[in-house]
């Protein structure tokens, strides 16, 4: 059987909406979910760059997300926090969540994507 691959380089800094786009199709986002993990992303840089030591899936940090997203209820992310999780897009820590590596990368100033079908 034959095998084909493409390399795809980006090259610059992109949005955690844009990085996540790349993917979606793999974990098979909904557009909501695509919003609500890049806001999750980027509270996290900023609480890892003001080096506060909080896991933003705490009370706090789902206060915040939810405060940018104009939801209501912050427990309104649970169901979020959920998908993503049942996903595999958040791994599940004993006091919180964790990020996937994938999506751990989207400050790199070089991404190389290769596809082998």
């Amino acid at each position: 059987m034959l095998m084909s691959n493409k390399v795809i380089t980006i090259k610059g800094k992109m949005s955690y909406k844009k990085y996540i786009q790349l993917f979606t199709s793999f974990y098979n986002l909904s557009e909501k979910e695509i919003d609500v993990l890049a806001t999750f992303l980027e509270v996290n840089d900023e609480l890892v760059n003001q080096k506060i030591d909080i896991n933003v899936f705490s009370a706090i940090g789902k206060k915040e997300v939810a405060s940018r997203l104009k939801i209501k209820d912050f427990n309104t992310l649970n169901n979020y926090i959920k998908r993503l999780k049942d996903k595999g897009i958040l791994l599940p820590l004993p006091f919180g969540y964790d990020f996937m590596e994938l999506f751990l990368n989207v400050k790199c100033e070089t991404l190389t994507l290769k596809f082998v079908w």
